[in-house]
């Protein structure tokens, strides 16, 4: 109840094999199956929703390389990163020059390239009453923002155990803020 979703983004994404018309019907298709699932089982309405696809992701391939070198990978990074490369035949050009790798690849790292990604873009509601947050603070304090829950230890004499318990809390939950260890 404190979430207001704003937008779901999907993207879908197929592997780099076979011809690319082809990629481009299930990177699409894959991007409505979740759509069509997401809006079933959700009440959020279908205005929200932005779709995209990546008919081939090569990306995803190359990041794999670089994070799983094998022999060729160096020279197969390079043709990835080729913007000379055609990319309606991008992926016929890549089996035939890498014949070695590709059975591997196929086997291997291509299902993983099959996938679509979501970002939910969302507004937490902001707090302004005291009281309100205090409540907010035992039972969701994840949904308070640095500024509500320095409002509240404002509310606490200073030093008191309320007020070092909000300043500990807020140091938890902002751990990579200079501000909040601080306090």
């Amino acid at each position: 109840p404190d979430a207001t979703v704003r937008e779901i983004s999907l993207c879908g994404y197929a592997s780099p094999e076979g011809p690319y018309t082809n990629n481009v019907r299930l990177a699409k298709g894959r991007t409505e199956v979740v759509k069509e699932y997401v809006i079933k089982h959700s009440s959020f309405p279908e205005s929200i929703y932005k779709t995209s696809y990546v008919p081939e992701d090569w990306d995803g391939l190359r990041q794999w390389l670089v994070n799983n070198p094998e022999p060729g990978s160096k020279e197969m990074i390079a043709f990835i990163d080729n913007p000379k490369v055609p990319v309606e035949t991008k992926n016929d050009l890549f089996r035939e020059r890498f014949p070695q790798a590709y059975p591997g690849l196929l086997r291997e790292v291509y299902p993983l390239l099959r996938h679509t990604d979501y970002r939910i873009t969302y507004n937490v509601r902001k707090y302004y009453d005291v009281e309100e947050i205090r409540r907010v603070m035992k039972v969701n304090p994840r949904n308070l923002s640095q500024n509500e829950l320095y409002l509240l230890a404002k509310s606490y004499p200073q030093g008191s155990p309320e007020y070092l318990e909000v300043f500990t809390l807020a140091a938890r939950l902002f751990p990579d803020d200079t501000t909040a260890n601080l306090n």
